[in-house]
């Protein structure tokens, strides 16, 4: 089992998603010494939702790219307010106000 921190993988993350690629085995990402999320190859990925969750069709690996592509754009929009120092809206309502405006 191949570890790495979070701190580590941040700072060479195509590194991390190579050898996840090329090597096949996950790799755990670690805060504080603990294991709390995981790198693996989108085949593998897809091929565990598969065998985990055969009632759910899986998509493409493409379909799957589009779909954090557009969850990405869609979180760009509030990174403006998630700035150090932005005023914070007080609710989800208050924040969905706001982007109205």
């Amino acid at each position: 089992m191949k570890l790495m921190t979070i701190s580590d993988a941040r700072a060479s993350l195509a590194e991390v998603v190579d050898q996840v690629r090329v090597g096949g085995e996950p790799i755990y990402l670690t805060r504080r010494d603990q294991p709390v999320a995981v790198v693996v190859d989108v085949s593998y990925f897809t091929e565990l939702l598969r065998v985990e969750l055969p009632e759910k069709s899986v998509p493409a690996p493409q379909e799957l790219e589009r779909r954090l592509a557009a969850m990405e754009g869609g979180a760009a929009e509030f990174a403006d307010w998630a700035a150090p120092g932005a005023r914070h809206p007080a609710s989800a309502s208050d924040l969905y106000a706001s982007r109205a405006t």
